[in-house]
């Protein structure tokens, strides 16, 4: 029942699991717009930010989130999804839309620390949460400098080396194909899927085969990682 009231209540945390491949090209360059908006605000030097087209319900990935985000992608939910985030769950895990940025990076560390655990975590799992901890950094980094805190003093450049560590570290520590597992998975649970491996990230993943770097490159839908 409670599964059944959520349904409709929640947006997924992370950009791949909400849009589609035009939601995600317009987030993209809502993304830019809002880096030039911040540098404009650092800076005062006026840029002629360009306008970017508004989300359409075709956009995105279920009609709800369409509801709650409306043509300019404002979140409007009262619930965070974190869909297979845990595997062999029956109940959705979810949390509080009105969690801070950095509330948010910490519950997905969080996730991601439990992974890191298991002998060999899925790809599936961890992916989604470096890149949904990933979109969150800007903002902290944002917040942090309206409030005059700084590098030395905000939480962003630490996160961000958290985020590189445990990136790295999945890579050496799990030795997964990563084309291979991306283009195994079907579906997530309440039935999102991820987007099949792009011939681009196929290239690179090859390459990656062959580094001795152990970086992670692109899979799928999480083109930074």
């Amino acid at each position: 029942m409670l599964t059944v009231i959520l349904a409709d209540e929640c947006v997924p945390y992370v950009a791949a699991l909400r849009y589609k491949e035009s939601g995600l090209r317009k987030r993209a360059q809502w993304e830019q717009v809002w880096q030039l908006q911040r540098n404009e605000d650092r800076t005062g030097e006026a840029l002629g930010i360009p306008v970017p087209l508004k989300f359409s319900a075709n956009d995105f990935r279920h009609a709800s989130y369409w509801s709650l985000r409306g043509g300019l992608d404002i979140p409007r939910e009262r619930f965070v999804s974190y869909p297979g985030a845990v595997a062999e769950v029956d109940s959705p895990l979810i949390g509080w839309s009105g969690w801070s940025d950095t509330d948010r990076v910490l519950a997905l560390l969080d996730l991601v620390g439990v992974l890191q655990q298991q002998p060999q975590p899925s790809i599936d799992q961890v992916v989604p949460l470096l890149a949904g901890i990933q979109e969150l950094i800007p903002w902290v980094r944002q917040w942090e400098d309206l409030e005059g805190l700084g590098a030395d003093l905000g939480h962003a450049e630490t996160y961000q080396h958290e985020l590189d560590d445990r990136r790295t570290a999945f890579a050496q520590h799990s030795r997964l194909d990563l084309l291979a597992a991306a283009e195994a998975r079907t579906a997530l649970t309440n039935s999102h899927k991820l987007a099949v491996v792009t011939s681009d990230a196929r290239r690179r993943t090859e390459t990656h085969e062959q580094s001795d770097e152990g970086q992670p490159q692109s899979v799928g839908r999480y083109p930074f990682l």
